[in-house]
């Protein structure tokens, strides 16, 4: 396994899920597998929170593995490029739809991660690898339990692709 974080600058350069995309989801994804993110970086099940406007937040939208075929083709892809990677995993799209976009703080994952920009520009800080900025098309590796912090610079669309043990 690699243990190292990595990124691909440019990695694709067609946009695989768009704003399009984004307002179905909203419109008809599961409410139970729908996060808010806050503006300290907590999150609220928006199916607890029923009263709440998802436009005031970030959006976390988990269980979409399958809202794209072309999901399942990275997936094949990842696993070239880290061949002992499970065979479980996940899509989880991550929106910072409005003027104010938010984000979690410094964190780890219990699983390995792949993230890809779709829009939008933010600041990827993994301590003692690197401090870039990720744009569109841009592809990271961070494996479980390594510190991260993705913060928005504006409105964004990234996708993480967990992979469970």
């Amino acid at each position: 396994m690699v243990n190292k974080p990595f990124i691909k600058k440019g990695f694709i350069n067609q946009t695989i899920f768009n704003w399009n995309d984004f307002e179905s989801l909203k419109n008809n994804h599961p409410k139970e597998e729908v996060e808010l993110i806050q503006s300290n970086g907590t999150t609220l099940k928006y199916h607890e929170n029923p009263n709440v406007n998802p436009n005031d937040y970030s959006i976390i939208f988990t269980g979409c593995a399958n809202v794209k075929k072309e999901f399942h083709t990275l997936h094949n892809f990842f696993k070239l490029l880290i061949p002992n990677l499970s065979d479980v995993w996940d899509a989880h799209i991550y929106t910072g739809h409005n003027d104010n976009p938010t984000s979690f703080n410094m964190h780890f994952d219990p699983r390995d991660n792949f993230l890809i920009q779709c829009y939008g520009k933010a600041r990827l800080y993994v301590p003692n690898y690197f401090d870039t900025i990720v744009e569109p098309g841009d592809l990271s590796w961070i494996p479980k339990y390594v510190p991260h912090v993705m913060v928005p610079i504006s409105r964004r669309l990234s996708i993480s692709f967990p992979h469970f043990d």
